[in-house]
Formats: C-alpha cells, sequence, structure tokens
C-alpha cells in the first residue's frame, strides 16, 4: 500500500503529541474565551457609563443623585479584573501545552532519525538535521498555541455583534460585514505577501544554522589554525540572504496589519455612524466594535504564522517519513 505523505505524518505525530496535553489546551480555550468576552464588555460598558455619567452631569443635581454609578464601576473592576488574570492564564497554559507536546514531538523525530540505515543516516548534513530538528520543530509550537485564537476570536465577535444589536441591526450588520471583510483581505493577501519572503527566511536561517552546526563541529581546528575570519566570510552570504529575507516579511507583516487597522478603522466608523437609540448606547456599540475588531485581528496573525508552520512540516517531511 502507498505509504502516508510527510505532512500527515507530521500532523499525525503532532496530534498524538497534544494529545496528552487536551487538559491544558481546553483551560487555555476556555481562558481564552473568557478574556474576549470581557474585553468586549469592559469596553461596552465604559462607553455607556461614561456617557450615561456626562448626560446624568448635563441634566442637574436631581439626574445626578438619580443615577447609579456604584454598579457600572464595579462591573468594570471586575471585568478588568477578569480579563487580566484570563488572558495571563491562557498564555500559560497554551504555552504549557505547546512545549510539553513538542518536548514529546522531538524525541520522537530523533528517534527515527537515529534508527534509520546507517549509511542513509550518515548521508545527511549533522547541520541541516540538527536545524530541522531545532527552528523546525520549535516552528510548529505556533499551531499548538493558536489553537485558542479561533475560539476567542468568535467569543468575542458574538459578543460584539450582541452589544452592537442594541443599538439596532444597522449597526449589528455593519460590524458582521466588517468582520467578515477583515477576515477575506486577511486570507487574500496573506499568501501573496508573506508566502515567498517566509520561504526565503526559513531556507536562508537553516542554511546558516546547518553550516554553523558544520563549523561548531571543527570549532578546535579553526581556533588552531586562526581560521574565524575566513568562517564569518563564508557565513556572510547566509546572513544577507537572511536579513533580506526578514525586511520582506517585516513590509509584508506591516502591509496586512495596516489594512486590518483601516478596516477596523472603517466597521467602527460605519457602527458609530448606524447605531440609534441614545448616545449612551451609541457609545456602547462604537466602543464594542473597536474591542472587537482588535480580537477579530489576531486571526491575521494567525494566517501569517499558518504559512511558517506549512513550510516547516514540509521541511520535516525526509525524518517524517522513516520508519518508526
Amino acid at each position: 500500500c502507498d505509504k502516508p505523505r510527510g505532512d500527515a505524518m507530521i500532523e499525525r505525530l503532532l496530534r498524538d503529541a497534544t494529545r496528552q496535553q487536551r487538559r491544558s489546551t481546553a483551560i487555555a480555550v476556555g481562558l481564552t474565551m473568557i478574556a474576549a468576552l470581557a474585553g468586549v464588555a469592559l469596553l461596552a460598558l465604559s462607553g455607556w457609563f461614561l456617557t450615561g455619567a456626562a448626560i446624568a452631569g448635563a441634566g442637574g443635581m436631581a439626574s445626578v443623585r438619580a443615577f447609579n454609578y456604584l454598579l457600572p464601576s464595579a462591573g468594570i473592576r471586575g471585568l478588568a479584573i477578569a480579563r487580566t488574570l484570563s488572558r495571563y492564564g491562557e498564555r500559560l497554559f497554551s504555552h504549557r501545552a505547546a512545549l510539553f507536546a513538542l518536548a514529546d514531538l522531538r524525541p520522537t523525530l530523533f528517534a527515527r532519525l537515529a534508527g534509520t540505515d546507517p549509511s542513509r543516516a550518515l548521508a545527511q548534513s549533522s547541520g541541516d538535521m540538527a536545524a530541522r530538528l531545532g527552528s523546525d520543530v520549535d516552528a510548529l509550537e505556533d499551531s499548538v498555541v493558536r489553537k485558542v485564537t479561533v475560539p476567542g476570536a468568535l467569543a468575542g465577535a458574538v459578543a460584539g455583534l450582541i452589544a452592537a444589536s442594541l443599538a439596532g441591526w444597522p449597526a449589528a450588520l455593519t460590524l458582521l460585514a466588517g468582520l467578515a471583510t477583515m477576515r477575506l483581505s486577511s486570507r487574500m493577501l496573506t499568501p501573496r505577501l508573506l508566502a515567498h519572503p517566509r520561504q526565503e527566511h526559513a531556507a536562508a536561517l537553516n542554511r546558516l544554522k546547518a553550516d554553523y552546526a558544520s563549523y561548531a563541529a571543527c570549532s578546535g581546528e579553526i581556533a588552531v589554525y586562526g581560521l574565524g575570519t575566513q568562517v564569518i566570510v563564508a557565513l556572510e552570504p547566509h546572513t544577507r540572504a537572511l536579513d533580506t529575507a526578514r525586511d520582506a516579511l517585516a513590509r509584508g507583516e506591516v502591509m496586512l496589519q495596516g489594512a486590518q487597522l483601516v478596516l477596523a478603522a472603517l466597521t467602527v466608523a460605519g457602527v458609530l455612524a448606524l447605531a440609534d437609540g441614545g448616545a449612551a448606547l451609541v457609545a456602547l456599540a462604537a466602543l464594542a466594535a473597536a474591542a472587537t475588531t482588535e480580537n477579530w485581528s489576531t486571526l491575521a496573525r494567525t494566517d501569517m504564522e499558518r504559512l511558517r508552520v506549512h513550510d516547516a512540516i514540509t521541511r520535516l517531511e525526509s525524518i517524517a517519513m522513516l520508519p518508526a
């Protein structure tokens, strides 16, 4: 029968490694949803409270005495604390799951490499294999850490849409259209702007690490014969290629994040223009939309990092195809 594809094998090994961290991942997912909900509710309540307090203050002493500021202010403090603690816990448990999963995956891949036929294993560059087991496996960490971003973004979007609907359905539909546009633009622009620079960056980094590891194996001879300068000159083309790729990546990421920021600003402006129901509800809907778009833009970062993960999986194919 046909052997499984290398990328499918890597994904299978990664799933096996992350399966043992299901509890930490589930806790991280729950905490990121709490953080997203608390963030949207915090800004929405703050907008309603400040605007309502201003209106009450302008209405005279009777309105000031009738306005209940204790419960909203307590709610704001509670939401701020909940958001901070849940965000910290989400980082803690998501990275715990990722680090422990990679701690299981890396020895598994090394065992496949060490257990293969010596003639085949020795034909591989030790520096290249070290780079793959190092930086390429590290790149897979993002696929574990960012599993929690999608549930958090969806929870924040639902909360934002509910808050915007309090100011009328036109405001809620505007927010929904803005979120859809942000997501579509990220999925379309990310491969065009970052695919090639990401591949160049990964290739240059692996070449640099591979050559560095090869030279490090001969560090004694290099020191004895004073060849350090020649080694630096030999590594310089790789460092220049790495810097060039980093510049291209930075430009592409700035363009993507700038596009997300512009779309988010237009969405908030549209919600503000179409919201109805009084100044307090308008402020609530606008700030809820701002918090929702900010939280939703984290999916663009996930799209950016997905390319790096895909390239790492492709390069690990040769090791994953080795017999267990």
